[in-house]
């Protein structure tokens, strides 16, 4: 994930578009004129720190499903991301959890994770797929994507906004309550269903909405998605950002599914203090081991103890003391006991057979007199 889109990623998209969409003009601008703006709004961006809030709520029920709130931080190749679940109607167990995911941290070419109600700080290669990896994603692409899952672990807007995915485009201009937008049109290249996304040029050529709409193919039931993004202009560094991000999916004309996002704070192309990128700038758990990567097999993890790597003590020695204290097995029955009952239980049971047959038979020569 670099820090900014570079001459050639532009160049490179300029002519996709150009050569998947043809000329299409609003006025005295066309797509790939449109796509630099849009493009440059964003990228712009070279560090950020983020504070969210993010809200779920799925099928079709009034409370929200989900709540957490979210700290991210963002500069060049490094990237934290810490939430801490607030509210959740299916996993009430997991309220308060917190999860932190963190690239290139302590060790370049790795992602951090850890849980805080499980057992270990872990380190996983970058290269391939790794627990905790779907929490990174480039904040951003926020509002130039449908959804805020994998749209935003690309990182990539030319992915998601204009691409070989797509074909037909046409820009309009339009006016809405007095505010101007740039409306563009395209279509889904394999099954034509149309895209409307609209550009507000006041606001530093940002997307502000993305709806889609087509028909479930076995239930013939109308679908439509919808995101929207309602800017605010940083003072310091100029940047327009959604302060809210709203994605809806309605089925049949019933809403389904709908997710909320509030940035609570931001501040766009500052330093970041090294330090976040650190476990001591994370601080996890006290008495956590960490898995370094570089641990040979079966060797023992440090543990993390009043703000540092404590060496003197490992995974190994806490479980050598919980086994220690751990309270003495029951007394297995001996094979010479085992007999004793056996033989017991025998004998009680052919005794308890021959009273049964003398009072039969008691019974017996009482009834023939």
């Amino acid at each position: 994930m670099s820090g900014h889109f570079s001459t050639a990623d532009k160049a490179c998209f300029a002519l996709v578009i150009s050569l998947s969409c043809g000329r299409v003009v609003a006025d005295d601008m066309d797509i790939r004129q449109l796509a630099d703006k849009v493009i440059a709004a964003r990228s712009a961006i070279t560090s950020y720190e983020l504070r969210l809030s993010k809200k779920l709520r799925a099928n079709n029920k009034g409370e929200w499903h989900r709540y957490s709130r979210v700290q991210v931080w963002f500069d060049g190749d490094k990237q934290r991301v810490d939430s801490v679940l607030e509210d959740s109607t299916a996993n009430a167990e997991m309220i308060g959890r917190r999860e932190v995911t963190c690239r290139n941290c302590e060790r370049n070419g790795y992602i951090l994770h850890f849980v805080s109600n499980m057992t270990a700080v872990h380190f996983n290669p970058t290269n391939r797929p790794a627990a905790g990896e779907s929490n990174l994603g480039d904040y951003r692409v926020l509002g130039y994507v449908k959804k805020d899952g994998g749209g935003l672990r690309t990182g990539k807007l030319d992915d998601h906004i204009f691409s070989t995915t797509y074909k037909d485009y046409g820009i309009k201009r339009e006016t809405v309550d007095g505010t101007d937008y740039l409306h563009i049109t395209c279509a889904v290249v394999k099954t034509g269903i149309p895209q409307h996304i609209w550009v507000r040029p006041d606001q530093g050529y940002n997307i502000v909405r993305i709806e889609s709409s087509g028909v479930v193919p076995d239930t013939k039931q109308p679908w439509r998605t919808e995101t929207r993004s309602q800017l605010v202009r940083d003072p310091t560094s100029g940047v327009w950002f959604p302060k809210r991000w709203t994605y809806v999916y309605e089925l049949g004309g019933v809403k389904e599914h709908d997710d909320e996002m509030d940035v609570e704070y931001a501040r766009f192309n500052h330093s970041i203090p090294p330090s976040v990128f650190t476990l001591a700038g994370i601080n996890p758990p006290e008495g956590v081991p960490i898995d370094y990567p570089e641990l040979k097999r079966g060797e023992g993890s440090p543990l993390w103890k009043a703000g540092q790597v404590d060496k003197t003590e490992t995974s190994h020695d806490i479980m050598k003391q919980f086994l220690a204290q751990a309270p003495p097995p029951p007394t297995p029955v001996t094979p010479q006991s085992t007999a004793r009952w056996w033989y017991a239980a025998v004998a009680a049971l052919f005794g308890g057979c021959g009273i049964w047959l003398i009072v039969v038979r008691i019974r017996k020569a009482r009834s023939g007199a």
